[in-house]
């Protein structure tokens, strides 16, 4: 015969892993578990007492509310915060007014704050030419101006050799009512106006300055991928 206070004790094991269940923010306590505890199933011992613990109808259906307020508040948490810095980017990408020399590529579709201008001139001594920037923006974006580097060696009085740009504007004549698409014209300014009396490339610059001929000669081999004085430059050549 089935002992009266095993069964109790079975009842009340129920009720204590369904509660222990709903004190916990990542476990959902379903409607039909709490009824199954409200409701003790039949009892073929007729003589034993249903004296099992009961929920109230109110009481299931405030765990069960209390259940889905912690499921929505885990998800939220989980939602990532778009930042001052990302809604301004956005606006900037919408107001780009780029010619058709040049592109931007954005490696992450979800990453706006990471991506990569390319410029192609189609006049001056840098024509043919595919120049690769990479833009990197921190999050206290407008107040900072984007990091911007060249992603080739390129022989350029305004570009070192390790990618650097010489850009008046993303350094102490940047403001925040500056834009992206301010630096992607600057940036392709460089390769129709070379400035060689601002240089990072002091070489190059020299070389602008005091021989043009041969400056421009030393422009096309480093196209090419040639060697400038035993500095070996990317081909960027349009295939």
């Amino acid at each position: 015969m089935l002992d009266a206070s095993i069964l109790k004790r079975s009842a009340w094991g129920i009720i204590g892993t369904a509660t222990a269940a709903a004190s916990e923010p990542d476990t959902d306590v379903t409607c039909l578990d709490l009824l199954y505890i409200a409701t003790p199933p039949a009892c073929p011992l007729t003589h034993l007492s249903h004296d099992y613990p009961r929920l109230s109808l109110p009481s299931i259906t405030m765990i069960k509310i209390w259940s889905m307020k912690k499921n929505e508040d885990a998800a939220a948490k989980k939602k990532p915060k778009t930042s001052a810095a990302q809604i301004r980017v956005q606006k900037d990408l919408t107001e780009l007014d780029l010619p058709s020399t040049m592109s931007t590529d954005f490696p992450d579709p979800n990453d706006l704050l990471n991506f990569t201008l390319t410029i192609t001139p189609d006049e001056g001594m840098y024509k043919g030419g595919s120049f690769k920037f990479s833009f990197a923006i921190n999050t206290n974006y407008p107040h900072d101006p984007p990091k911007v580097k060249c992603t080739q060696t390129i022989y350029h009085p305004n570009v070192d050799l390790e990618g650097n740009v010489c850009l008046n504007i993303l350094r102490e004549d940047w403001k925040p009512v500056l834009n992206l698409n301010s630096v992607m014209v600057g940036l392709q300014y460089l390769f129709l106006e070379p400035n060689a009396d601002d240089p990072l490339n002091k070489e190059a610059a020299l070389e602008m300055s005091k021989n043009r001929e041969q400056f421009l000669h030393n422009v096309k081999v480093s196209m090419r991928g040639g060697s400038i004085k035993g500095v070996s430059y990317d081909n960027v050549l349009v295939r």
